[in-house]
């Protein structure tokens, strides 16, 4: 690693004050049911608003940007109101707007952006006899949990509560749910969308159907999403789940981490049984947590694991009938100093498993005050069932998660450390998988090069006379991409490897047309079509 690793990120500086005119951004504030922050207006609220809006925290600390403003909104009016502001007084002064949902993304936050903040948009609305809910924009996963548990209905949801419904669902939308109903987009129904015009489009299979296919999958890179409409499918009153913690290594009767992981595979991924699912958290030499469910009548699920539990090296086994939403809250729920990477998988081969394997033991741990794990999420069942969207991993069986998280305060070198210690454990990770290229459902998922973006921001925006080691590679990875962009080569998407495989060409028609300027860029980004 290059010396720029082990020295404190440097401190990101206010950014310009938001054009054109005082007068002009209060005539804004006034048109807002919501309100509007900037550094220079309350700056204490305006720090406080950049970590936590409406009980919607940023999820992660380490790319917490400074925009020129946020605008907490409560309407799609208010969405479509700051939507046009930029647009004819901002855009031209370089500002794109950055849309805040549930904050896990580091996009959520980005410097120099104007922020469309959506924690004042968490309403939900349960329709009992058709089956759906619709909910706001701004909507956690916790707050449908909360609306739908007296109706013993569910939908496919995001494995952590705090996620908000927008980000997970624009990228197609992975969760406990999705072998037996599919993803979070083959259960939209419908959506509201604040597009590039500042025009609020109702979408669905029937009306404009080319949006409707755009957004589910195609990111956030077509517009500002205020509603959702989601199918609900009956969930029975209790179902069998639990946790169960393997001990660490060292102990004499741990089992090999290749048989818990092919244990893992045997009960939920290779089963054949849609209805049962659930993730496996493997951390560099720490102790492996499964979270395992069936869904299904608790009775059917207890005899179902019967076989699978008691099993050498289980620690503590907390498997019991308890309730769906319940169970929802089994997946860990901390923010923190993160860096991300993903890799969706087809198959889980025995060189993967020893990839895993290895890759989590103890001798592999980047050290004192770090923690790294893999997440091994299943997928498969009817998520592999073909859908008329634009996400590009249907063949994906199962989603390997690259976690990083450390300690300290920023802007120290025991912080510079420990991330650098991090990156570093994450990317030889990372490395060991896209050797295993014959098992790869698609390129890497555009998790980890958010963060980095956001490193390169503070760097130009303080002039560092330092190198940027630490960016460096990926900042040439996105300057290459766009190159070839613009020599028209479709085989990338600005700034991120491919993320869109075959859809990219059709998403970039549809970008033109609906956002031909590239307002919505902070995302895993579609260039528009050159006309």
């Amino acid at each position: 690693m290059g010396c720029a690793e082990s020295r404190p990120p440097q401190y990101v500086p206010d950014p310009p004050e938001l054009p054109p005119s005082t007068m002009r951004r209060a005539g804004l504030r006034s048109q807002l049911e919501g309100r509007l922050y900037t550094p220079r207006y309350n700056r204490e609220l305006y720090d406080i608003v950049r970590k936590s809006s409406n009980g919607t925290r940023t999820y992660n600390t380490e790319a917490m940007g400074k925009p020129v403003a946020i605008a907490t909104c409560r309407t799609g009016d208010d969405v479509a109101t700051c939507v046009r502001y930029v647009v004819k007084y901002c855009f031209s002064q370089g500002i794109k707007i950055c849309v805040s949902g549930g904050r896990h993304s580091s996009q959520c936050m980005r410097t120099g952006s104007f922020v469309i903040d959506l924690s004042g948009m968490r309403e939900t609305k349960v329709n009992e006899a058709e089956k759906y809910i619709d909910v706001q924009g701004g909507a956690l996963w916790d707050d449908v949990c909360k609306a739908l548990m007296p109706h013993n209905l569910a939908t496919t949801m995001g494995t952590v509560g705090s996620t908000g419904v927008g980000g997970l669902a624009l990228i197609g939308g992975n969760g406990y749910l999705q072998r037996l109903y599919g993803l979070v987009i083959d259960n939209l129904m419908e959506a509201d969308v604040v597009t590039a015009s500042g025009d609020i489009k109702s979408v669905s299979a029937t009306e404009n159907a080319d949006l409707f296919w755009a957004i589910k999958g195609g990111s956030g890179n077509f517009g500002v999403v205020t509603r959702f409409r989601l199918k609900l499918h009956n969930i029975p009153e209790k179902i069998f789940a639990g946790t169960r913690i393997h001990a660490p290594l060292g102990f004499g009767w741990f089992p090999e981490r290749k048989k818990l992981i092919q244990e893992f595979m045997a009960v939920t991924g290779e089963s054949g049984d849609n209805k049962s699912t659930g993730l496996m958290v493997l951390p560099c030499g720490g102790p492996v947590v499964e979270v395992l469910m069936y869904i299904d009548e608790a009775e059917k699920g207890k005899e179902y694991f019967k076989q699978h539990r008691k099993k050498p090296g289980v620690a503590m086994d907390r498997m019991k009938p308890m309730s769906y939403y319940a169970a929802q809250k089994l997946s860990p729920d901390n923010p923190g100093n993160y860096y991300f990477k993903g890799k969706m998988l087809t198959k889980m081969t025995p060189k993967v498993v020893e990839a895993l394997a290895m890759m989590t033991s103890k001798p592999e741990s980047p050290g004192t005050g770090t923690s790294c794990a893999i997440v091994v999420m299943v997928c498969g069942g009817e998520s592999q069932k073909p859908g008329n969207d634009a996400y590009c991993f249907r063949d994906c069986s199962y989603w390997i998660i690259l976690e990083g998280k450390w300690s300290g305060k920023p802007y120290t070198k025991a912080y510079a450390e420990r991330r650098a210690k991090v990156v570093s454990w994450i990317r030889r990770t990372s490395e060991r998988f896209d050797s295993l290229s014959d098992c790869l459902a698609g390129k890497d998922y555009g998790v980890l090069q958010e963060v980095e973006g956001n490193l390169k921001e503070a760097a130009e925006k303080e002039e560092m006379k330092g190198d940027i080691e630490d960016v460096k590679g990926h900042i040439d990875d996105m300057k290459h991409s766009s190159e070839k962009l613009e020599k028209g080569d479709l085989s990338v998407s600005a700034g991120l490897d491919n993320v869109y495989g075959k859809n990219l060409e059709r998403l970039r028609n549809m970008k033109h047309k609906y956002d031909p300027d590239n307002l919505f860029a902070f995302n895993d980004n579609v260039m528009p079509k050159a006309p």
